[in-house]
This record gives C-alpha cells, sequence and structure tokens, in this order.
C-alpha cells in the first residue's frame, strides 16, 4: 500500500479490534507531533464528583426547576 487510498480501504476491512489498534498508533503520532493536545488525566474524585453533579442537575430537570 502507497496511497492513503488504499490505506483507507485496507482499514475499512479490518477488524474492530484490528481498527482500533490502528486508530490509536496514528492518535498518539498525533499527540507527538503536536497536532493532537496530550490526553488529559483526571482523578477518580473529579470524575465521581461530575456525574454527582450530573445527576442533581438531571433531577432537578426531571422535577421541573
Amino acid at each position: 500500500m502507497s496511497t492513503v487510498a488504499e490505506i483507507e480501504v485496507a482499514v475499512r476491512d479490518l477488524p474492530d479490534e484490528e481498527f482500533e489498534q490502528v486508530a490509536l498508533t496514528v492518535l498518539e503520532r498525533l499527540r507527538k507531533t503536536g497536532v493532537l493536545p496530550p490526553l488529559r488525566k483526571f482523578t477518580e474524585k473529579q470524575i465521581r464528583a461530575w456525574i454527582e453533579e450530573d445527576e442533581k442537575d438531571m433531577a432537578a430537570f426531571v422535577a421541573g426547576q
């Protein structure tokens, strides 16, 4: 394979697991070259707080507040 079109066709035929691996490899390369920002890391505490806030907001929405 030497063209983007050929690569795109080949990628379309990959099983999901292999496609995911290719996608992760491409994303990592894009991060290294600065095209994409680095992954953000959140603590478990931050994530739990966001979920709790979202649940409260949803309850208020359902209650019509």
